[in-house]
């Protein structure tokens, strides 16, 4: 079942195996690659080593948390848009240390939710797969998709915020982010 999903993901993820005739040109593109088959590999043996489905459960209730988080964020930077603040104390708001910290913050929910949206997708069929999965498996496999969703809504309910008050957070790319290597 998702399993298969996953090992299925992970095949499309993988460079191909014959190097393109410009390698020097695609680098970057297989290197991207190399990196996302490592955090997919990562992800299996975490799901294999507890239990697929209770790792799928776990993957549903840590979207469902940030969405909380990152909606109690977006919420507050909301509040900073209303009619009721001067531009003034807008403009200090926004010069703050408190809010500083509260955008670093923000950062590292970011790389979380990214980190667990990865996983997650890992593990959801493509629009063509077909559905001969077992009940809990199907059930568990819909929740985790509509988390996801929700999580990644509710983030861009948050970027709308920092839009509208004219910050933001630091520019990242994932695929600029650390990577541990993997054991040989």
């Amino acid at each position: 079942g998702a399993l298969l999903i996953a090992l299925d993901n992970f095949r499309a993820s993988c460079p191909p195996a014959q190097l393109p005739t410009d390698v020097l040109a695609e680098l970057p593109m297989l290197l991207g690659k190399q990196r996302a088959a490592k955090r997919m590999s990562r992800a299996i043996e975490a799901a294999i080593s507890g239990g697929l489905l209770k790792f799928l459960q776990v993957l549903v209730v840590c979207l469902a948390s940030m969405s909380e988080i990152v909606g109690s964020c977006a919420e507050q930077l909301l509040v900073l848009t209303g009619p009721d603040w001067s531009a003034q104390d807008r403009a200090d708001a926004l010069a703050s240390a408190e809010l500083e910290e509260f955008l670093r913050g923000l950062a590292t929910i970011r790389r979380i939710l990214w980190r667990v949206g990865q996983a997650a997708g890992l593990f959801l069929p493509g629009t063509d797969a077909d559905g001969t999965r077992d009940a809990s498996l199907e059930d568990t496999l819909g929740k985790l998709r509509s988390s996801l969703d929700k999580a990644q809504a509710t983030w861009a309910t948050a970027e709308s915020a920092l839009k509208i008050l004219e910050s933001g957070l630091k520019e990242w790319d994932p695929d600029e982010s650390f990577e541990a290597p993997m054991p040989t």
